[in-house]
């Protein structure tokens, strides 16, 4: 591996992947409302419109992406 460079374990499957990414965009939402830099409802609106821009090109990701973005939106309080 050359520096820089991050190692993926292998032996996962896409699944398994996927649900490990969608935690850490919870978990970076979290900690991004919790500092006070955006609230979690601004967060997921702005990751439902990321998601929006890249189902264009790619809409496998952008499915993701927008589930993810739900999946926020729904740990917000109103």
């Amino acid at each position: 591996m050359d520096e820089g460079e991050c190692a993926v374990a292998e032996g996962g499957s896409d699944s398994d992947l996927a649900g490990a990414q969608g935690k850490l965009v919870m978990f970076l939402a979290s900690l991004l409302a919790r500092a006070g830099v955006v609230e979690t409802a601004e967060f997921a609106a702005l990751l439902s419109t990321f998601a929006a821009t890249v189902e264009e090109t790619d809409p496998g990701e952008g499915r993701l992406l927008a589930a993810w973005a739900s999946c926020v939106a729904s740990t917000t309080t109103n």
